[in-house]
């Protein structure tokens, strides 16, 4: 889903994809086992939840030459209908019957995750800590926002935001003062922003600030970085309410200087540093900003995270409204979350901007049934 997501992103538009699997991948031999039919028709379903007006496959007809021989197609080399190809016949007649609701549509969301390549492609390079990884853990703020029934836009830093009600921003290790110009805006206006650990730590061109971390961003966040660990499996846990997660990868211990704004949401419990904020939360203009100094292998961290957001009181903007995301009174909670969804289960929606009716898509990755509850309260 991810992946559809920053396509979209990328264009800010639908899209088309141009070669979705149609079997089993192969070249010379085969390279990994069958999968059930079915699959490539989810697959297919949930590049449309994601944007898609198009989904081409590759391929028609298994290549009898070359190298790709044992690439499956749609069809073996025989033309037989299989059972691919009934599976197929199948979705064409799905997306027929369901194209008149779905022309016009497009994926409609309140909340964006950032992406930087810069700082991606400044940590290929630089990997900072052992356990570091850019894409990693921006996939667990994304995980967590799927997990409680939310649409998700990946954006980058030149994209206009202030459509968002909340915008996550997962290690801005290389930041710029255009960007941080462009997040400050969106906060002063009522947006509610997240930062992570390792934030504000270089500029364009590689070097590393001599300001206080976290940097340019400090004024944003309302915090200072003095102390940074890393995780060499030493242990470390965080207090957030009356929980205790795990936390793992980097520690950035965050202060709360005199007259600041900020408020500490979560302690560290391990190391010389424990009792000092590992998250924190600061009023900026008429947003909030969140400060997150480390990570966490525990979907429960983030889902708290999630709860805490979603439960603040702010003046930010309402998104585009639709028959579900419908606009929040000022003392409605910032983000409408749905129950927590099984791992294998996706629910994603497409909006119509015409009519402003939306298409909900419930996507079950297992091979069993299973009973959700949704946004709406319907199973």
């Amino acid at each position: 889903g991810a992946e559809h997501d920053i396509v979209r992103g990328t264009k800010r538009n639908n899209f088309i994809g141009m070669e979705q699997q149609s079997g089993k991948p192969g070249g010379p031999s085969m390279l990994a086992p069958a999968a059930d039919p079915l699959l490539y028709r989810l697959y297919a379903w949930q590049a449309i939840a994601h944007g898609a007006d198009g989904v081409c496959f590759f391929r028609w007809r298994t290549s009898r030459y070359g190298y790709e021989q044992y690439w499956e197609g749609i069809l073996d080399q025989d033309s037989y209908p299989n059972d691919r190809y009934k599976m197929f016949s199948r979705l064409g007649n799905e997306v027929r019957d369901m194209a008149p609701f779905l022309h016009g549509s497009t994926v409609i969301s309140q909340v964006a995750i950032l992406v930087d390549p810069e700082s991606r492609w400044a940590l290929d390079i630089q990997s900072l800590a052992p356990y570091v990884s850019y894409l990693e853990e921006l996939l667990r703020y994304y995980r967590a926002l799927k997990a409680r029934q939310l649409n998700v836009d990946l954006v980058f830093s030149k994209d206009d935001i202030s459509k968002y009600k909340v915008v996550i921003v997962p290690i801005l290790y290389v930041t710029s003062p255009s960007v941080v110009s462009r997040l400050e805006t969106f906060v002063k206006n009522g947006g509610t922003l997240l930062l992570s650990y390792s934030s504000g730590v270089k500029d364009m061109n590689n070097q590393v600030t001599n300001l206080t971390l976290p940097g340019l961003l400090a004024p944003l966040s309302g915090i200072e970085i003095h102390t940074v660990d890393v995780d060499y499996d030493q242990g470390q846990e965080i207090k957030f309410g009356d929980q205790m997660y795990n936390a793992n990868v980097f520690f950035d211990v965050l202060t709360v200087p005199s007259g600041s704004s900020a408020t500490i949401l979560a302690y560290y419990s391990q190391q010389f540093y424990a009792g000092q904020a590992a998250v924190t939360r600061n009023r900026f203009g008429n947003g909030l900003v969140f400060t997150v100094g480390t990570s966490s292998n525990d979907t429960g961290f983030y889902d708290a995270l999630i709860e805490t957001i979603a439960s603040s009181s702010s003046c930010s903007p309402s998104a585009s409204s639709s028959s579900t995301f419908s606009s929040l009174s000022p003392s409605s909670p910032l983000l409408l979350l749905g129950p927590m969804l099984p791992p294998s289960v996706e629910v994603s929606y497409r909006t119509n901007i015409s009519t402003n009716e939306t298409i909900t898509f419930v996507m079950n990755f297992d091979n069993k049934p299973i009973t959700v509850q949704l946004i709406d309260n319907t199973t």
